[in-house]
């Protein structure tokens, strides 16, 4: 058994749900700030979580082990970016909200999907005996 923690440490994609994917195969949807305990048929494995962002590093894990997702500190960064894209947008007068929200939002995911922004992480392992 492992526990995996989505951590509250940032809002970016707090209404999405994470799917937490074990060998290659979904196990479960996770979200914002739930933990869950997930069995390991083989007692080890390979972890990732995706969303509409992209996907995590993958991680390796063994029955005991604790994980969190988290999210880089880049993703403030590209959510600046995109507020100051808006803005840009709305100097040239590209001011039509059906234009510019489908726009700003292309260019959210492509750039967070460039980048690995959520961050698996080992934070303790327990002897499963």
């Amino acid at each position: 058994m492992i526990t995996i923690k989505r951590k509250r440490d940032i809002v970016s994609g707090a209404a999405l749900k994470y799917k937490v994917w074990i060998d290659g195969e979904v196990a479960t949807k996770l979200s914002y700030g739930e933990v869950q305990t997930l069995s390991l048929p083989k007692g080890t494995g390979t972890v990732q979580v995706t969303n509409l962002n992209g996907k995590s590093n993958s991680l390796d894990v063994q029955d005991g082990d604790s994980i969190e997702i988290s999210h880089s500190s880049l993703n403030l960064w590209v959510f600046l970016a995109l507020f100051i894209f808006g803005l840009v947008l709305q100097a040239l007068e590209v001011s039509f909200f059906l234009v510019t929200l489908p726009i700003a939002l292309i260019f959210y995911i492509i750039v967070t999907r460039m980048l690995k922004l959520t961050i698996l992480e080992k934070v303790g392992t327990k002897s499963p005996h």
